[in-house]
Formats: structure tokens, sequence, C-alpha cells
């Protein structure tokens, strides 16, 4: 599941750093485009890459539906 977690945020970060993310069905469409500016682009970048390069602890911190505990648990 993790790994999963992490490509996904790979390709976030991808379309970040690009400026631009892809709407899947229709084509040509800018999921970002009006929504974020390239500061708040570059911003969530390096949020992204800090999860990433966390080694997704980030997870451990999840409150909704106790998620973060109930993976700790898991591991332990």
């Amino acid at each position: 599941m993790i790994e999963c977690i992490v490509r996904c945020l790979e390709t976030i970060l991808e379309f970040l750093g690009q400026g631009g993310c892809p709407h899947f069905i229709v084509e040509g469409v800018d999921l970002f485009d009006g929504k974020l500016c390239r500061g708040c682009q570059l911003s969530l970048a390096r949020a992204v890459l800090g999860m990433i390069q966390d080694d997704m602890h980030v997870l451990f911190r999840l409150q909704s539906d106790d998620l973060g505990q109930k993976l700790m648990t898991l591991l332990n």
C-alpha cells in the first residue's frame, strides 16, 4: 500500500514540477489551471517531496478514522 501511495505522490510531484495536471478523461484540460498559482505549485511540490523523503512517516500521523494508529499497529 505504501509503495502505491509513494508512486501516486511521485506522479503528483511530476505534475507540480511541470506546472500542469492533465485531466485523465478530457484531453487538453489542465486540472491546475486557474486553481493553483505557480508559487503554490512549488510549495506543494516541496511538501510532497518532504513526505516521500520522510519514508511516508506522515501516514502515521493521519487522524481520520484512526488510520495512523491502525498502520502503526500493523507494523508492530
